[in-house]
C-alpha cells in the first residue's frame, strides 16, 4: 500500500497574495500554466508531454490547444513499466482552482521529490506521478474576461 500525502493548495487567488478589498483574482491563466511546466521540466526528472488538443469550434477558424500533463518520477526511476498516479483538473471552464493546486502540486514534488528524506521522494521511489493542470484549455480560455469577450454562449459580442 502506498500512502501519499497531498499538499494543500496555499496558493492565493489574490493578487499579491493578499486581498485589496477589490475581489480581483489572479488565477494562472493557460500561457502561465505553460510557462510553469516549462520551467518544471528542466529538472532531469520531470518531463511534460501534450497528450492531446482541446478545441474551441466558436472561433473561425477553430482554435486548438494543446492539453499538456507532466510526469514527475523519482531520480533514480527505471525507464520500464512503472506505477503511475494521475491527477486531472481543469475539465470544466469555471474550474480554475483545480488548475492551480494541481500546479502547486506539480511544484511540490518537482521541488523536494529529489530530497531523498522527503516522503515526496519516497512517494516517486513507488510510483510516477502524471498531472494534467488543465483538461479543458479552450474552456479556460472562453471563460477568461481577461482574454476572451465572450460570454456563456461563446458568442463574441466585442463587435
Amino acid at each position: 500500500m502506498i500512502a501519499v500525502t497531498l499538499v494543500t493548495c496555499v496558493t492565493s487567488p489574490f493578487a499579491n497574495g493578499e486581498s485589496d478589498g477589490s475581489n480581483v483574482m489572479d488565477y494562472r491563466d493557460y500561457g502561465e500554466m505553460n510557462e510553469v511546466l516549462t520551467r518544471l521540466a528542466e529538472r532531469p526528472h520531470v518531463s511534460v508531454h501534450t497528450i492531446g488538443h482541446s478545441v474551441d469550434y466558436s472561433m473561425s477558424p477553430v482554435s486548438e490547444h494543446p492539453i499538456p500533463a507532466i510526469r514527475i518520477q523519482s531520480n533514480s526511476a527505471s525507464q520500464g513499466y512503472r506505477p503511475a498516479i494521475l491527477f486531472d483538473g481543469g475539465i470544466h471552464a469555471r474550474e480554475w482552482l483545480s488548475s492551480e493546486c494541481l500546479l502547486e502540486l506539480a511544484e511540490h514534488l518537482s521541488m523536494h521529490g529529489v530530497r531523498p528524506d522527503s516522503e515526496a521522494a519516497a512517494a516517486l521511489r513507488n510510483a510516477d506521478v502524471w498531472i494534467i493542470p488543465m483538461v479543458n484549455p479552450a474552456g479556460r480560455i472562453i471563460d477568461d474576461p481577461a482574454v476572451s469577450l465572450r460570454v456563456k454562449t461563446g458568442h463574441d459580442f466585442a463587435g
